[in-house]
């Protein structure tokens, strides 16, 4: 039957429950049937009261609270009475994570980042996706006006922003950025940098527009040694060993200055050929002896020789060939000098194969003319050494009369033992005359 003098019981609150330890709840054991009593403050074992009706549990709602491993330098949890209700609260603010162990709670297993942090953004120096950060990024490189020609987009995880290539990059010694073109350009000024070792290119090194290489007073060689292609500080170009033997200079008195023989490999004939001109007539070739130093000295010789023949073989021959021409003549011309006055002396005749000596003039018809325009001296002298050979040899056909060059008729003369045995035909001044000859001297 029940205990109807409860009702009559004043209420206790929960404030006094945790405060006494006087209060008892009565009960029953069933099983056994025994009556027991439970001291009220057990059931609030970690409950503590903190004054002013407050204790220290809480949620808005009825759950289940489970906490775990939390490690808190302030109150979690709060409970307040109101009447005849106990209101738990959780203080999130109190919570410091860096202070927790997640490696024995596991309280901390998964984040839905779409419902449990929604638009909340977690910057990226702080280990976050930087979500605002990156779409600032995105905003500058998608909008063209935002960035120029040789600016690069930077961002130092809070904000981004555009800077010229050259100002991020620094450029090193012997380095420099040239702004004046677009895109800049990272050039190489080697004017100031030294290199301790060789150095070794593997390609072609290429020199664009009007700017040159210099070497100083250094060479062009195949092993780096003095030797190869040297340039002195006029331009003059040297080829050859450590001395020089060869010198390219276009502004001198002859573009190539050799100090040795000129030689050419053992091979097909070789030649040395003047490049013909765009328009007009061939140019004239000369090869030309050297002019003395000083006074009163004789000029260098030019000497044409053969080369030298071995054992039984015959010398080179020295030829000498007029040009070739399809309708023209080509002549052969010798000078001399006499007194400074420069004057022809021989010709041969491309025309006819005659020889005109002394003058170039007509040749009368003759294949060997020789004219003399020198006062007091033989036209022609003929100075034979061998005593037992004729000064002359008439070759030519003989006639018993006067229609060929040489005639056998025979005549007596006053003073002649002998009548002679023929005639020869000579022109004196344009007119024919016979010359006897005689088999013996008479």
């Amino acid at each position: 039957m029940a205990n109807t003098k409860i009702q009559n019981l004043p209420t206790a609150s929960l404030a006094q429950l945790t405060r006494s330890n006087s209060f008892y709840l009565y009960m029953a054991d069933l099983n056994t049937s025994r009556d027991v009593k439970f001291n009220a403050r057990d059931l609030f074992t970690n409950i503590r009261s903190i004054g002013s009706g407050v204790t220290l549990i809480a949620n808005s709602s009825p759950s289940n609270v489970t906490l775990k491993s939390f490690k808190t330098t302030g109150t979690i949890l709060t409970s307040n009475d109101a009447g005849s209700e106990v209101n738990i609260s959780f203080n999130e603010s109190a919570v410091d994570l860096h202070n927790c162990s997640n490696t024995n709670s596991k309280f901390l297993q998964s984040v839905d980042l779409g419902t449990d942090v929604g638009t909340t953004t977690l910057a990226i120096v702080n280990g976050g996706t930087g979500a605002t950060e990156q779409s600032d990024g995105l905003n500058l490189i998608t909008n063209s006006a935002s960035g120029i020609a040789n600016q690069i987009l930077k961002t130092d995880g809070t904000s981004a922003s555009w800077s010229g290539v050259n100002s991020l990059i620094t450029a090193g010694v012997g380095l420099a950025w040239d702004v004046s073109t677009t895109p800049y350009a990272l050039k190489a000024d080697f004017s100031s940098v030294t290199f301790d070792t060789d150095v070794v290119i593997n390609n072609n090194v290429n020199i664009s527009g009007a700017y040159n290489f210099s070497v100083s007073a250094g060479w062009i060689s195949n092993d780096g040694t003095n030797e190869g292609i040297n340039i002195d500080s006029t331009g003059r170009v040297f080829m050859g060993p450590s001395v020089p033997t060869a010198v390219f200079n276009s502004t001198g008195d002859a573009a190539l200055t050799l100090g040795d023989n000129l030689s050419f490999i053992s091979g097909a004939t070789r030649a040395i050929n003047m490049v013909s001109p765009s328009a007009g007539a061939g140019d004239e070739f000369q090869i030309l002896g050297s002019a003395p130093s000083a006074s009163n000295q004789a000029g260098g010789a030019v000497t044409f020789k053969g080369g030298v023949g071995s054992g039984s073989g015959a010398g080179g021959a020295v030829n000498l060939y007029a040009g070739d021409s399809t309708s023209g003549d080509g002549d052969i011309n010798m000078y001399i000098t006499d007194a400074g006055t420069v004057a022809q002396v021989m010709k041969i005749h491309g025309s006819n194969k005659h020889f005109t000596i002394g003058s170039t003039g007509a040749n009368n018809g003759a294949v060997l003319d020789v004219q003399n325009d020198t006062a007091g001296a033989a036209c022609l002298e003929l100075d034979q050494n061998d005593t037992d050979e004729p000064f002359i040899i008439y070759t030519g056909t003989t006639a018993a009369d006067s229609s060929a060059s040489l005639s056998s008729l025979h005549g007596t003369f006053p003073n002649h033992t002998n009548a002679n045995d023929g005639w020869v035909r000579v022109n004196i001044n344009g007119t024919d005359k016979w010359v006897p000859f005689f088999a013996t001297p008479a």
